[in-house]
């Protein structure tokens, strides 16, 4: 019965505010109280005691007694059974601890006073939810990687113009891969590393936030089948994955500065940008593509430098185990040589009659074809040329001049080609006729010409009768309004 009846009365005193009629009725309570009261009256002896008096000896200078209560200097004495209630008190309005501190030490004391307000407001529930972050602890860096791409770090930016951004980092060489995106999944992550995986092979080490693309089944397998061990770092703690955080807002910045429509085009300017520049991070200076790749790689900088002869080395090994295996013949062809090229109509081969040209690389020709299902000219390899040896109609033909005239129709050409790009030596089967740009035949009038082709005499209406009659027996090259132009390796080549 005593005991709830105490019980009660501590409750009471816990929601009512302390007064000085409670504090001395709990002081005539507590012996250790009343002890202390008797050695501030009879004077304190010598040596300290042993017991809670002796915590009040090291201040008893500043101890007194007023009409029955114990005082410290201009403060009152809490006895050991309101201590609690008054510190709850104190600590209504959550202070803090040293405000707290500050607001007890100009009304109340008691032995390790500053200790019990320190528990107190560590103890504080909602306290601790709104204090400020603690103090940082020391810096434990990722170790440095022994090898390229052996630690990767990974994260999503974005959305950026609708677009979302894979960020993967080399933690060793610092080379970026980065991927646009039309969503962040589980599936569009583990596509774009595959990538990288089969590209640059398969890391030790993948780095990533808590994303649920990151946290996926998928993913999971995927380490799993690949033997990489995949660190996912604390939730809402960027610090950990800065690597790639740090990438995501240079990237951000990047694309920002380079702007345009674009994205995507953007996107690979800053990459090749950066991939290039040498890194102040990496050893003696050097760029990440030299690193990863060990090697620079060429960029339109390197057109500033004087060009360097490069070595030419054949493999001759390769060259002979072909050439016995299909028993190969050096074959080669001179310019005005007859032949027959080798040509596709509707996906099936044909050969066409044709003239060399010239010649554009060891094994490679220019020909003009002169056949009736194909005309023009065209790029063949030794491989696709055959020797033709010209039959009657070839002869007869060979007396006119070539039909550079078609050749030139064909993509839409002017008819005043440069004398002095074109040779005809005197001995050449082809005589071309050739107008002058100011001459008096390019200004010959529609009568005059009439005329002329009455007579039968002028060249150039005999020029026009063979154009005229190749345009009738061309039945697979109908006339085209779209204007064509000549390919500029054909332009003022030199005819034989």
């Amino acid at each position: 019965m005593e005991a709830d009846i105490r019980s009660i009365q501590t409750e009471a005193v816990s929601v009512l505010p302390i007064t000085s009629q409670l504090i001395l009725q709990e002081s005539k309570k507590d012996a250790t109280f009343q002890a202390v009261l008797k050695q501030v009256r009879d004077n304190w002896p010598s040596t300290r005691h042993s017991n809670e008096v002796g915590s009040f000896y090291k201040r008893r200078e500043a101890l007194c007694e007023a009409n029955g209560y114990l005082m410290f200097m201009d403060r009152i004495v809490i006895p050991k059974s309101l201590q609690s209630p008054v510190l709850k008190q104190l600590h209504v309005g959550h202070p803090g601890m040293q405000r707290m501190k500050s607001l007890a030490r100009s009304f109340v004391f008691w032995p390790n006073m500053d200790a019990d307000i320190e528990d107190y407001v560590r103890r504080c529930s909602n306290c601790a939810a709104a204090s400020k972050a603690p103090v940082k602890t020391t810096l434990s860096s990722w170790p440095i990687p022994s090898m390229p791409w052996s630690r990767l770090h990974v994260d999503y930016a974005g959305p950026i113009k609708g677009k979302m951004f894979l960020v993967i980092v080399d933690a060793y060489s610092k080379w970026p891969e980065i991927f646009a995106t039309s969503n962040s999944t589980a599936t569009m992550t583990i596509k774009k590393l595959k990538e990288c995986v089969s590209r640059f092979g398969c890391p030790l080490t993948i780095v990533t936030d808590n994303g649920t693309q990151f946290c996926s089944e998928a993913f999971s397998k995927f380490c799993q089948q690949h033997g990489i061990d995949h660190v996912k770092t604390p939730p809402f703690h960027p610090q950990s994955n800065g690597q790639a955080e740090r990438f995501v807002d240079t990237l951000k910045r990047a694309l920002l500065k380079i702007g345009g429509e674009d994205v995507e085009d953007a996107l690979q300017i800053f990459l090749q940008t950066y991939r290039c520049t040498p890194n102040p991070s990496l050893p003696d200076n050097r760029s990440p593509a030299e690193v990863l790749l060990g090697r620079k790689t060429r960029t339109v900088f390197d057109l500033m430098k004087p060009p360097i002869s490069q070595p030419t080395q054949i493999n001759e090994r390769q060259n002979d185990q072909f050439n016995k295996q299909y028993g190969a013949k050096h074959r080669s062809f001179e310019a005005g040589d007859t032949v027959y090229a080798e040509i596709h109509i509707r996906n099936e081969r044909y050969w066409a009659k044709g003239i060399v040209i010239e010649q554009k690389g060891s094994v490679v020709y220019n020909v003009l074809l002169q056949d009736e299902k194909r005309q023009g000219l065209i790029r063949s390899h030794t491989n696709q040329l055959r020797k033709r040896k010209p039959d009657g109609k070839c002869e007869a033909s060979a007396e006119q001049p070539l039909p550079l005239q078609v050749l030139l129709e064909e993509f839409s050409c002017p008819d005043h080609v440069p004398t002095e790009d074109i040779e005809n030596p005197g001995n050449s089967q082809l005589d071309i006729p050739v107008t002058e740009p100011g001459s008096s035949r390019g200004n010959t009038c529609p009568e005059q010409m009439k005329s002329n082709c009455i007579d039968g005499s002028s060249e150039v209406c005999r020029s026009q009768d063979r154009v005229q009659s190749r345009k009738r027996t061309l039945p697979f090259r109908e006339p085209s309004g779209r204007k064509r132009r000549l390919p500029s390796h054909f332009e003022y080549y030199e005819i034989f």
